[in-house]
């Protein structure tokens, strides 16, 4: 449940700050648009890669998430973004944050294979109160 609570506030509060990173590297405002739809497109390839990995390698898998999603995030930070290399730290991200429901849960089903409707409501809880925790504490606060 740490680790869901950790990865799912890192990545809210990171993402919070793509489009103004993306702007200050002069990523025109028209592409932006374009690259955060390659990411939500990505998630999707990223949360059907996971299912198909999870039944043999869940904890790779959880491995691989918890070093890609930080990678992508420290990349799209300090790299001098054009939109291709944007595009690409973006597919990388949205590959590995589409991977997290799936693989989390999957995880956290294991481990509570007897009480499966308690895991699953304690997870379900755990990120919801991951995104409101990042909801307040990212750019904008609790004003949205």
């Amino acid at each position: 449940m740490g680790i869901t609570f950790l990865v799912i506030t890192g990545h809210f509060l990171a993402y919070t700050f793509v489009r103004p990173i993306l702007q200050d590297d002069g990523v025109d405002d028209n592409m932006i648009g374009v690259l955060l739809l390659t990411f939500g497109v990505a998630g999707i390839c990223g949360n059907f890669i996971a299912g198909a990995l999870i039944a043999k390698r869940l904890r790779q898998t959880v491995v691989g998430i918890s070093a890609v999603l930080p990678a992508a995030m420290v990349l799209l930070a300090l790299v001098d973004n054009t939109a291709v290399t944007a595009g690409a730290i973006l597919i990388l991200w949205g590959l590995g944050y589409g991977a997290v429901p799936v693989t989390f849960q999957t995880w956290i089903l294991d481990a509570a294979p007897d009480t499966s409707e308690a895991a699953s409501s304690l997870y379900v809880s755990t990120f919801n109160l991951s995104r409101a925790v990042a909801g307040c504490r990212g750019r904008g606060g609790c004003h949205r």
